[in-house]
């Protein structure tokens, strides 16, 4: 994806190499419903511009939560708690984690703690957009 390779360079420009680029994961039912994770998009084309692995098969969303739309700061923080798994005899190293827009950093937050807690070294997070709320 044009725009992911876009962020990959300017990512590149100030940051060292990851290990690999996470997307942040959709519940399948929710990929289902979109055709496609726009998340894992960018993130291929991160990954692409950097030159170094995708991998989104590091972090899992094993159940589903409602759309973070419409939903107030404190919901979006409950909504997505717990709601992420990541294999720690995988996840060691430095992570470039990859979402489509930040808005209160609730589900972020959720992914890179999940990462950290299965064993991540470092992690950084990019995003295409700010959303305000």
């Amino acid at each position: 994806m044009p725009l992911g390779r876009l962020m990959g360079e300017a990512f590149a420009e100030r940051h060292p190499t990851p290990d690999g680029v996470v997307p942040v994961p959709l519940h399948r039912t929710r990929q289902l419903e979109r055709g496609y994770n726009q998340s894992a998009a960018l993130a291929e084309g991160v990954a692409e511009a950097l030159s170094c692995p995708g991998r989104p098969d590091l972090l899992a969303r094993p159940h589903p939560t409602r759309s973070q739309t419409g939903l107030s700061r404190e919901e979006r923080w409950r909504n997505v708690r717990d709601s992420f798994s990541a294999d720690p005899a995988a996840a060691d190293g430095h992570w470039l984690l990859v979402d489509d827009v930040l808005t209160t950093g609730a589900t972020a937050v959720a992914a890179g703690q999940t990462l950290a807690g299965a064993g991540a070294d470092a992690l950084d997070l990019m995003t295409l957009g700010l959303a305000r709320q």
